[in-house]
C-alpha cells in the first residue's frame, strides 16, 4: 500500500494522522464528528511553499488516484512547471486500534511546542500551536459522508543551527526518478556528491565562525563587538522566512484497509 510522501517536507502538519489529534482539547462528540472514522483513504494534496523576501514560491499537487504530481517554481525572472508519471494510487490506512499521537508530528519538535488554542465546533477543528520554528495551524472539515479536508498553515522563521543539504534531496530523488534522461543524470550525480557538498559547506561555515570570533576578540568598541555578534547570530541560524499552505482531500475508499 502507497503512503503519501510529499515531495515538499516542509509541509509538515498535511501528514498528521486522522484519528486521535485533537481528542483531549475538544468534547468527544465533535472529535468523533469531524475526525475520519477508521478505513481506507485517498489523498488528494495541494501544497505551495512561499519565501516572501525572495520573491518565489513552489507549488505541487498530487493527484490520489494516479499519484501523479504537477510542480511549479515562480521566480522573479518566471515562472516553470514540470510533470511527474506517479507510483500509483495515494492512500492512507487509519486503523480500527491504533495510539492517540501527538498533535504535532515528533520533526516538528513536537516536545518544544506550545499549544494556543484548540476548538471544535460543527464540522471542523482547529488546532493553532507555537513552535521552535514557528507558528502552526491546522483545521480539518468534514465536508461530506466520505470526504474531509485537512488544511495547514505554518510561517516559518530561521531556526537555530548548521544549514542542511538534505532539504534538497527530495526534490533530487523525484527528480532522478521522474525526469528526462538528462534530468535523471543530472540528478543522480548530485545525490551522489550531496555529502561531499554538506562537508564543504560545513567547513566553510565553521572557517568564518573562526573569523567572527577573533574579530569579536578584537573590537576596539562596544558598537563593533555588537555587529560582529550580530552576524554570528545570523551565521548560527539556517534558513530565511517561509510560509506553507497545504490542502488535503481525504477520500473514504474502504471500511477496512485490507492485508
Amino acid at each position: 500500500m502507497n503512503k503519501d510522501k510529499p515531495m515538499f517536507r516542509l509541509l509538515p502538519l498535511a501528514g498528521l494522522l486522522a484519528a486521535g489529534c485533537c481528542a483531549a482539547a475538544v468534547s468527544v462528540a465533535t472529535f468523533k464528528q469531524v475526525m475520519p472514522p477508521p478505513g481506507l483513504y485517498q489523498i488528494d494534496t495541494d501544497g505551495t511553499i512561499r519565501m516572501p523576501d525572495a520573491g518565489t514560491s513552489a507549488r505541487q499537487q498530487t493527484d490520489g488516484a494516479s499519484g501523479d504530481v504537477t510542480a511549479t517554481t515562480t521566480a522573479p525572472g518566471g515562472k516553470a512547471r514540470q510533470d511527474f508519471k506517479g507510483d500509483g494510487p495515494i492512500r492512507f490506512c487509519v486503523p480500527a486500534h491504533q495510539v492517540v499521537p501527538q498533535v504535532l508530528p515528533a520533526n516538528l519538535g513536537a516536545a518544544a511546542c506550545k499549544t494556543l488554542s484548540t476548538t471544535g465546533g460543527g464540522d471542523s477543528i482547529v488546532h493553532i500551536a507555537q513552535c521552535a520554528g514557528g507558528r502552526y495551524k491546522l483545521t480539518v472539515r468534514r465536508l461530506s459522508e466520505n470526504t474531509w479536508e485537512f488544511i495547514d498553515h505554518a510561517d516559518l522563521g530561521p531556526t537555530p543551527g548548521a544549514p542542511s543539504m538534505e532539504a534538497l534531496r527530495p526534490m533530487m530523488e523525484q527528480m532522478a526518478k521522474n525526469g528526462t534522461p538528462e534530468e535523471r543524470a543530472k540528478a543522480q550525480q548530485a545525490l551522489a556528491v550531496l555529502p561531499q557538498q554538506q562537508a564543504a559547506m560545513d567547513a566553510g561555515r565553521a572557517q568564518a565562525m573562526a573569523a567572527l570570533a577573533k574579530a569579536q576578540a578584537d573590537a576596539k568598541t562596544p558598537q563593533e563587538a555588537a555587529a560582529v555578534a550580530k552576524a554570528m547570530q545570523a551565521m548560527g541560524q539556517t534558513g530565511i522566512h517561509m510560509q506553507t499552505d497545504a490542502r488535503r482531500v481525504w477520500t473514504r475508499i474502504a471500511e477496512h484497509c485490507g492485508s
